[in-house]
């Protein structure tokens, strides 16, 4: 959406996902005012959207918009446990440190 563009009063944005650019199968993620959405738990893959705006007085909608393109890639699970891993250790050791610090300092 552009920077400062507002939605009339009686009006809502209708958004629809699809696995296919064609919108064979079409799920609606959002119906609402608002001007963004937030959508998580999707498996990987890709994604197509589109958005049209609906007048709620008369039900007149608009033509979809281009259809986005987005591409969903989980980083696999032992990278997440390495990097957890790797989190745990520089913890552990930061402890360490400071523990070996004030031990140093308090017999100083």
């Amino acid at each position: 959406m552009a920077q400062g563009f507002e939605l009339p009063e009686g009006y809502t944005f209708l958004l629809e996902q699809s696995s296919d650019k064609n919108f064979s199968q079409i799920k609606n993620i959002y119906k609402g005012p608002d001007l963004a959405t937030y959508i998580s738990g999707l498996p990987d893959g890709t994604f197509y959207y589109r958005v049209k705006i609906i007048e709620q007085h008369n039900q007149k909608e608009s033509q979809w918009s281009s259809h986005l393109q987005a591409r969903v890639e989980h980083f696999s699970l032992e990278f997440a446990l390495t990097l957890c891993a790797m989190g745990a250790l520089v913890f552990l050791l930061t402890v360490a440190v400071i523990v070996v610090g004030v031990r140093t300092t308090n017999f100083s």
